[in-house]
């Protein structure tokens, strides 16, 4: 995902070039290279900005014993809290799920 990232910054970098719109075919190449990319880059962060909000909301539930919100989350989960390893005791946390793979709690 970063490479993509990467190759967005390019693209977008090149549109703010002085001169970018002076050969047509070569700037529709270059948007449609970006819009291609975002199709692609803007639902996984959109993802990820949801993960990360949910991992907040079930840490401070979870934090509070806050069985209301704890169910909350665990519908929009789609499973109970309970059976979540990292849910049990004073120390529960929410998994993540890390960049490069595999799950950190």
């Amino acid at each position: 995902m970063s490479s993509k990232k990467s190759q967005r910054q390019k693209l977008e970098s090149q549109m703010a070039r002085a001169g970018f719109w002076d050969n047509p075919d070569s700037a529709q190449s270059v948007v449609s290279q970006l819009r291609a990319l975002k199709s692609v880059i803007e639902p996984v962060e959109e993802i990820q900005r949801e993960v990360k909000d949910l991992q907040e909301l079930f840490e401070l539930a979870a934090a509070e014993s806050d069985q209301g919100e704890l169910g909350q989350l665990e519908d929009d989960l789609g499973e109970p809290a309970e059976k979540h390893p990292h849910c049990h005791g004073e120390h529960a946390q929410a998994p993540v799920k890390s960049e490069r793979g595999g799950y950190d709690a």
